[in-house]
């Protein structure tokens, strides 16, 4: 992803207590067709690909792109994996990440 305006690093454990990490990123919100609006929205170490979402508007996007970066980790824990902080292995809550 080109043009990356927030990241963050984290480590997960997986179900299976495997430690690996999670890079939470989001792109600049950019037009495209017309009037409509495109962010690229990634967890890099969950999924491999990255997402792009669309909006009427830059903001729009952007909304929806923090939105699907919190639901991908969601999914994450839904599964049995749990999120730590990298440096210290603390435990990290996904509230205190989209406050």
């Amino acid at each position: 992803m080109k043009d990356i305006i927030a990241e963050r690093d984290l480590a997960g454990i997986g179900p299976e207590g495997t430690k690996f990490q999670i890079t939470l990123k989001l792109g600049r919100p950019y037009m495209v067709e017309g009037e409509e609006w495109a962010c690229a929205v990634g967890a890099i170490g969950l999924y491999k690909r990255m997402r792009e979402v669309h909006g009427n508007d830059s903001f729009q996007a952007l909304m929806r792109a923090i939105k699907m970066a919190r639901r991908l980790l969601e999914y994450f824990i839904e599964d049995g994996g749990s999120l730590v902080a990298e440096e210290d292995g603390t435990p990290v809550e996904i509230a205190a990440i989209f406050i």
